[in-house]
């Protein structure tokens, strides 16, 4: 059986100069987890309703 994992990250605050955005595990592999039902060693991520935006200071929600 597929379960879906819903994550979600309301802001990043970038440091500047940042070129990319990577999504994914960065764990090694003794470290991750596996579904005891995947029936592998490897897993697919389908990402979708990703928004990368520009916000002025104001706008930075405060913890």
């Amino acid at each position: 059986m597929i379960t879906w994992l819903d994550v979600d990250f309301r802001l990043y605050l970038a440091q500047g100069g940042e070129l990319y955005l990577t999504l994914g595990n960065f764990r090694s592999d003794p470290n991750t987890t596996l579904a005891p039902d995947c029936g592998g060693t490897f897993s697919y991520y389908y990402v979708e309703d990703v928004s990368v935006i520009a916000i002025s200071n104001d706008e930075i929600p405060s913890n």
